[in-house]
């Protein structure tokens, strides 16, 4: 019979082993499941990451839960898996680690029979080295080891795969990845005639846990199978075979010719850049000197390393209807292709050949009517030479911090990530600098100052960096120290005594602090949540104030010495973010005394720049339109507002999603003023190998831009009235506590509230940044005044439980049940997302298409409406991979790269014109050129267009008589 339990908690800690005693149960094939309920002490399932409770490896939702428990069949060898429900809760073995205290430092079962193998189902987290020991003990008092050990015996549960000794047997998904499973360990009992009195499980107690989930003993020797003979689970098989080869085309690596074409926009461009004078705001968005509405379509690049290659580049962004280029780092790092001369002893030095590149590429694109937008700084490094103090001591500790050995041949620099906030000489360092690009006179544009060039329209004071991100808690410890000295004076100055900073503080003041000593903490920001309320409140809320003003401080001090010196273009501060609760203090430092609001945002993919055979996020706006929404909610009404980087990443198979949802609800209904598509990626036309994540040349954005630039460039879709304002005063923004309920006007249903517990955000929260889809959003900065929220009657638009939203405007809907969108203005009508045999029903048109996921945008060529038009074009585009590129059909993994070229997977379907004439149809390429003529079919009052992907066009050219 079975022994009680004994794994016993005594004051919260686990005795130093369990033992129970197993009885197995036979099969009738010489298995034999044994039976470990007794000494099992973890759930498949954990409630909460991180409480040192467990179950699984206490990592929240990324457990087992999945698991379905009864007896299975693994590679051939069943398996007993435990039930929780019927065992006290508890279903495997977890063993002790450091990652995991609350395991079983070792655990030991009866086992009383004889076995020629036993086989191990389990897995390991924190995966390395040698983590366990397996022990058999004999009747006779001899015992024989097994090692645990990483890639021998056992492998990681995340991404299972098969090892010198095990095979991975078991593959589930979880709310985090699309893969996670267990491994079967085949042991051959060198002692086959021997009793196996029992069996012993020991942690080595590193970092590595092991997790053990069944054990059966087996009358025969091991016996797995091959791993090439081991099939995956159908989802994660590679979905290349379930490709309709018909309806993709290769793309060609080779440089445009331009031709004449339809879809050439440069003839349509406002030339040359600059024509109408500087930016400037009117009613909160931006206009041009002469009162010119000012609607730019961007991307950001790399400056091109020849000037031949300037020239093809300005060219070809004017030919897709780019008006606007984002160029930058130029500061970042030593390198021979860089603004700065890094062959000098300090980092002030320019590179004149650089410069005189920079200068010709600018005068290009200002040819072709495309203003450039100048990103001087990026994490600045600076030199010995610089005389930054402190500079030797940051060294050292980045050396030993990263346990890095300086090498001879290579100069250190020092990166001035968050210091530049409070660094007296990298502050002066930088707007030297700055200012001395500024002054720069290029000779290929009338020998103008940068400053003074109309055709450089923007400029920001540095790139991704702040005060109020986590990051600052993480600066050399000679800067803390800088740091903390501010903090103390800052301190010093608005209260002045201890007593006075008691009477403000009063329980947030520490047993130690001392201002008059200059003794007083600072709060990690790495330790704040959105969601929870901060601890110390009033001692928080003076250092998110004494934060932000370093942060505006700087900004506003480089703007007006730019200012004295001369240049006239608008400036930012940088498009970074706040931790937690700072996060709408960065908003408010970044606005207070600029010109204008500068975000950052990218969702989906990887981490990091590649593009790996791995899990990636696959989440997309069609379904989850807060991935494109929310940048509304940080916007700050009477500013205009520019997204200088946003991207859907690769190898998210839904990225041609982003054109056109960014220019229908940000350019256009929420009249946001730059959103820059980050990023070009190829000196050719089209990139002809994915590896990055975000490309804007790849065929299936870039072939988008005619079409949407032109809708743009005429304000085609209407800007949206104000929808929803969420209205800040100074006082709750510097706070860092939870923000109460927006005032929306709107009845929350239950679908929205269990969409904002999955974002872990308040439901009125999401609902409001919703609203984006309705028209416009943001905030209102109130200073002292605390106003309500501003909200129209969004019950007349969203309907939550259908999952549909439609633009106050009339003229776009977002279904984000099915996931697609569509445009029916006069001059675009469209349809963006998961379109398969969908029928899309617009005034002038119809849509329809097999493809899984496509863009089909419909929009004159000429200046009249869809209905009168008669030179139409239609956008048609689907997918697009390398060759051999495959996911898993699963849709979360990419199970192979793939090759150059890449291959577009072109449109099936029709459009149909409700309309009467004769036309003629010509397929384009993604070049715009010719591929085959076309044969509509004509009814009553009506024009087909068909589409094929057999005909390798990204367009179809509809010209009637």
């Amino acid at each position: 019979m079975r022994q009680s339990k004994m794994n016993l908690l005594v004051t919260g800690v686990i005795l130093c082993f369990v033992k129970g005693a197993a009885m197995a149960a036979e099969s009738s094939d010489g298995f034999k499941s044994l039976d470990i309920r007794s000494i099992v002490n973890m759930d498949w399932k954990d409630e909460q990451a991180g409480d040192g409770k467990g179950g699984w490896t206490d990592q929240g939702d990324n457990d087992m839960r999945n698991v379905s428990p009864g007896m299975t069949q693994l590679l051939g060898v069943p398996f007993d898996l435990i039930d929780p429900a019927k065992n006290d809760g508890k279903a495997v073995l977890t063993l002790k680690s450091l990652k995991f205290l609350s395991g079983a430092p070792s655990a030991q079962i009866d086992v009383g029979m004889k076995a020629a193998s036993i086989y191990f189902l389990h897995a390991s987290a924190w995966t390395k080295d040698h983590m366990a020991t397996y022990t058999v003990y004999y009747e006779d008092g001899t015992s024989v080891a097994s090692p645990i050990r990483a890639g021998e015996e056992i492998g990681d549960w995340w991404s299972p795969n098969h090892g010198k000794q095990y095979r991975a047997a078991l593959h589930l998904t979880n709310a985090q990845t699309d893969d996670v499973g267990l491994m079967v360990f085949g042991w051959n009992n060198p002692n086959p005639e021997k009793v196996i009195k029992r069996l012993e499980f020991k942690s080595m107690e590193g970092l590595g846990v092991v997790v053990l989930a069944a054990v059966t003993l087996s009358q025969k020797p091991v016996a797995l199978p091959d791993p090439q003979d081991i099939p995956l689970p159908e989802y994660l098989q590679s979905d290349a075979s379930t490709l309709d080869a018909s309806q993709w085309f290769n793309i060609e690596p080779k440089k445009d010719v331009f031709a004449p074409t339809c879809i050439d926009q440069l003839p349509h461009l406002d030339t040359p850049a600059g024509k109408h004078g500087f930016q400037k705001p009117v009613n909160g968005q931006w206009v041009f000197e002469d009162g010119t509405p000012c609607r730019m379509v961007a991307t950001m690049g790399n400056l091109p390393d020849t000037k031949e290659e300037c020239d093809y580049m300005a060219r070809l962004l004017a030919k897709f209807g780019f008006t606007m280029l984002r160029m930058g780092f130029f500061h970042c790092y030593p390198a021979k292709d860089s603004l700065v001369d890094w062959t000098k002893p300090d980092s002030q030095h320019v590179n004149d050949q650089y410069f005189d590149r920079l200068d010709y590429f600018i005068a290009e694109l200002a040819k072709r009517g495309i203003y450039t937008r100048l990103n001087i700084f990026w994490f600045r490094k600076v030199k010995k030479g610089d005389n930054v103090e402190g500079f030797d001591e940051a060294i050292a500790y980045a050396h030993k911090h990263n346990q890095a050995v300086p090498k001879a041949d290579k100069e250190d620099v020092l990166n001035t990530m968050c210091i530049t906030f409070f660094h007296p000489r990298v502050i002066e360092l930088n707007i030297e600098f700055h200012k001395a690009v500024m002054a720069h006179r290029n000779p290929y544009r009338d020998n103008k100052a940068y400053g003074e060039d109309p055709a450089i329209c923007q400029t920001e004071v540095t790139n991704e960096d702040g005060t109020l991100a986590s990051t600052i808690d993480f600066i050399a410890p000679v800067f803390k120290k800088m740091l903390d000295r501010q903090w103390i004076a800052w301190l010093q100055k608005k209260y002045g005594t201890d007593e006075k900073l008691f009477q403000a503080w009063g329980d947030d003041l520490g047993g130690t602090d001392s201002l008059e000593e200059g003794r007083i903490g600072r709060i990690s920001l790495t330790s704040l949540s959105a969601t929870v309320p901060p601890g110390r409140p009033k001692r928080l809320r003076d250092q998110l104030e004494f934060y932000a003003e370093l942060q505006n401080q700087y900004f506003t001090k480089t703007r007006e010495a730019l200012r004295q010196s001369g240049m006239k273009q608008p400036i930012c501060g940088s498009a970074w973010y706040g931790a937690g609760g700072a996060y709408f203090a960065d908003i408010w430092a970044n606005a207070k005394g600029m010109d204008y609001v500068d975000r950052h945002h990218y969702y989906g993919g990887q981490t990091g720049w590649q593009i790996l055979e791995m899990k990636f996020n696959d989440i997309c706006a069609l379904r989850n339109p807060e991935m494109l929404l929310k940048l509304g909610s940080e916007r700050v009404m009477g500013m205009p507002f520019t997204v200088s980087e946003w991207a859907a990443c690769l190898p998210n198979q839904t990225h041609l999603e982003a054109p056109g949802l960014m220019a229908f609800y940000g350019n256009s209904l929420g009249g946001w003023d730059t959103p820059i598509h980050f990023a070009w990626g190829a000196k050719n036309t089209f990139t002809d190998f994915l590896q990055q994540m975000w490309p804007v040349n790849d065929a299936s954005t870039l072939c988008q831009y005619p079409a949407l630039s032109q809708m743009i460039r005429r304000a085609d879709i209407k800007q949206g009235q104000d929808a929803f304002i969420r209205n800040l005063s100074d006082e709750t923004v510097l706070s860092g506590k939870p923000l109460k309920d927006v005032l929306i006007r709107l009845d929350i249903s239950g679908p929205f509230e269990a969409l904002s517990t999955h974002n872990n955000v308040n439901a009125r929260g999401m609902a409001a940044v919703y609203a984006g889809a309705v028209g416009r959003t943001g905030i209102g900065f109130t200073v002292k005044e605390e106003k309500p929220d501003f909200s129209i009657d969004l019950n007349r638009y969203m309907d939550l439980e259908k999952k549909e939203i439609h633009s106050a405007t009339g003229e776009l809907y977002w279904n984000y049940n099915i996931g697609y969108v569509t445009a029916d203005a006069p001059r675009m009508q469209a349809a963006i997302g998961f379109l398969n045999n969908l029928p899309i029903n617009l005034k002038d048109c119809n849509i329809q298409t097999t493809n899984p996921i496509a863009s089909v945008l419909v929009a004159p060529l000429d200046e009249k409406p869809l209905a009168e038009s008669k030179h139409i074009l239609i956008t048609a585009v689907g997918r697009f991979r390398n060759t051999d590129m495959a996911y898993s059909r699963g849709g979360q993994r990419m199970i192979k790269r793939g090759v150059s070229p890449t291959r577009l997977e072109g449109v099936k379907g029709s459009v149909e014109l409700k309309r009467s004439g004769h036309c003629t149809v010509t397929a384009l390429d993604p070049f715009g050129y010719k591929a085959v003529d076309v044969t509509p079919s004509y009814q009553e009052n009506s024009v087909t267009i068909p589409m094929d992907g057999s005909n390798k066009a990204a367009y179809y050219e509809v010209n009637f008589n």
